[in-house]
């Protein structure tokens, strides 16, 4: 779903390219886009902020299955597995979240 919105928002996001949004400063700070990130708005719009769903995206589309179905179960958090997902997939696999060592750690320690 979230690659569907994405889909949506590039082009809006292509056509405020190289516009100026900083005329009227406000504070010490320069006012910026009230448009925001690509990421920002899929991630509103499927709930979450925009860096969970880019780390989210991340985890699909780099992630082993057995890492993605982790999270989908609610095993793993969407940053831990991101965290994972960066690694060549054999040490994915290896890994505590992939196997689901890590809700077992989790219950003995917690």
């Amino acid at each position: 779903m979230g690659k569907r919105l994405e889909a949506l928002e590039k082009p809006k996001a292509e056509e405020r390219k190289g516009k100026r949004t900083n005329l009227e400063p406000a504070g010490k700070f320069p006012a910026g886009s009230s448009d925001g990130e690509v990421r920002d708005k899929v991630g509103a719009a499927l709930g979450v902020s925009g860096k969970t769903y880019e780390k989210a995206k991340l985890v699909v589309e780099q992630g082993v299955q057995s890492l993605v179905k982790a999270v989908d179960a609610g095993d793993v958090s969407v940053s831990a597995a991101a965290a994972a997902a960066k690694l060549p997939p054999a040490q994915q696999e290896r890994t505590p979240l992939a196997t689901g060592m890590n809700k077992h750690l989790f219950r003995l320690c917690g």
